[in-house]
């Protein structure tokens, strides 16, 4: 492959990837809504829990990647589980340094607590009926879809409108509250997003405890047609945390509006909005093994001795000026 064609290649995998992106960011406008009735009707089991655990696993001779959450139900409205653990399978996942993302279907979070719409795969192995709009979050009193928003109260008395009484399993799960009074700031109120951009939060009373599952700032997220906000996905996203500053890096899913930041698990917003221009899609995986296989920093490749000479030479230049140009450090075998 001749130098030109490669440069060729690596300007229309970033124009692809750039399209690839626009396309993650509007994929939900591409959506059919489905209405609640829809799903009441559909779903052979509607019920209320939270993501306790996840497991991701290979399928499809190692072409795919599906993700086991396991749920702990607090709620049946609709069809009978035989046990308050059960399975749902979704699609795409994290395997080592290989992510998969099905970017209409939907993505659950260890944590996540809310409403399932379900069809039975075989024992208690579900999958989602009508994917992404197949699960409604349940976040301080709020239930929402990617287009729904209301409070759980309102949905919840809706499906018992259709189903009647749901069956209680005794477990609990307390909604957050919307903290009063905590008045923070920020710079810069342009950044950004997945592009380890920092942002500083001031203020005062953030603790010294650091981040945890009750302490942790959250970004709207765009993927959504109504206001929902995403946490930052890890603990190696804050570089600083004190009683008065905090600061982080940016997530790929930060969009432009309110910051949230939550302490002791009640929520403060900003009371200016964060401008976030573009984003751009990334993910810390894990470094893939090309580093010093050869003693020397590097890789070396070995050349077919029948390998005819200007083909050689060529194969060496081209390979010379990729190496220069990707940092990857590739040499031939004499």
């Amino acid at each position: 492959m001749s130098y030109s064609v490669f440069k060729l290649l690596k300007v229309l995998f970033l124009v692809f990837s750039i399209i690839g992106y626009t396309r993650y960011s509007i994929a939900q406008k591409g959506l059919i809504p489905v209405d609640l009735n829809t799903k009441v009707l559909n779903a052979n089991h509607i019920v209320k829990g939270r993501v306790i655990d996840q497991t991701s696993l290979w399928v499809k001779n190692n072409t795919n990647i599906e993700t086991h959450n396991l749920v702990e139900l607090t709620t049946q409205f609709k069809g009978d589980c035989d046990t308050n653990l059960i399975t749902i399978i979704t699609k795409g996942g994290t395997i080592g340094n290989e992510k998969i993302i099905h970017t209409a279907n939907l993505q659950l979070k260890e944590g996540e607590q809310g409403l399932f719409f379900l069809n039975n795969i075989s024992g208690s192995y579900y999958h989602v009926f009508s994917e992404k709009q197949g699960f409604y979050k349940y976040e301080k009193g709020v239930a929402f879809d990617v287009f729904n928003l209301s409070s759980v109260t309102d949905l919840e008395n809706d499906i018992r409108s259709f189903l009647g009484q749901p069956t209680v399993i005794n477990l609990n799960m307390t909604p957050k509250s919307l903290g009063q009074g905590n008045n923070f700031s920020f710079y810069p109120n342009a950044i950004t997003a997945g592009t380890n951009s920092l942002i500083t939060i001031t203020g005062s009373g953030f603790g010294t405890q650091g981040v945890d599952s009750v302490n942790y700032i959250s970004f709207e997220d765009p993927e959504y047609h109504v206001t929902v906000y995403e946490p930052l996905d890890s603990v190696t996203d804050y570089l600083v945390w004190t009683d008065t500053l905090i600061k982080a890096y940016v997530p790929t899913k930060a969009s432009t509006g309110l910051i949230r930041l939550t302490l002791n698990d009640v929520d403060y917003f900003s009371t200016d909005s964060l401008y976030v221009p573009y984003s751009v899609v990334n993910w810390n995986g894990e470094i893939i093994g090309l580093g010093n296989q050869n003693g020397s920093g590097g890789m070396s490749w070995s050349l077919n001795s029948n390998l005819d000479f200007y083909a050689n030479s060529r194969l060496t230049s081209a390979r010379n000026k990729w190496k220069c140009a990707t940092g990857i450090n590739w040499n031939n075998n004499l």
